[in-house]
Order: structure tokens, then C-alpha cells, then sequence
């Protein structure tokens, strides 16, 4: 069975392969919101390690959804944030 740490690793180069589709290098980011979303990714992990562990879903099931994300296409963010209502 896979740690909280060793899923909040995948999750990082999952979202890291994503991020720069979505045209940020999420490595990059200030402190705060590094340090914010790691303890996100850390919850993340928490809730997929108690789904792994009473057998919602397998590690495979896990590894096969974390690469169909990062080989889908992702379109980049805008600069700015779309308009109210849009």
C-alpha cells in the first residue's frame, strides 16, 4: 500500500505536467501558494490513500486516471480572468 506522501508525489508530477499545458510552471509560484497547495495535495492524497485502502479503487486504476490526465490536452489559462458572467 502506497503512503499519504508517496500519492501527494504523483499528484505533484500530475499536476506539474497539467500545469504547463495550462501555461504555468506551478513550481514557480511564491511560497504561500506553494506551501497552500502542497497541503491541498496532501489532503487530496489522504482522502485517495482511504479510497485505496478499503478498495474503491486499485493503484492501477489510479496510475491509469493520473496518465490519461496528463496525456489530455489541456487549453492554456488566459492572462486575465474572464469577464463576470462569462
Amino acid at each position: 500500500m502506497a503512503t499519504v506522501k508517496a500519492y501527494v508525489v504523483q499528484l505533484r508530477a500530475a499536476q506539474r505536467q497539467i500545469g504547463t499545458k495550462l501555461g504555468t510552471d506551478v513550481t514557480r509560484i511564491d511560497k504561500q501558494s506553494r506551501v497552500i497547495n502542497g497541503s491541498l495535495l496532501a489532503l487530496l492524497a489522504v482522502v485517495i490513500k482511504v479510497l485505496v485502502d478499503n478498495g474503491a479503487m486499485t493503484d492501477v486504476q489510479l496510475q491509469t486516471a493520473y496518465q490519461q490526465a496528463m496525456d489530455d490536452t489541456w487549453p492554456d489559462e488566459p492572462i486575465e480572468p474572464p469577464a463576470e458572467g462569462a
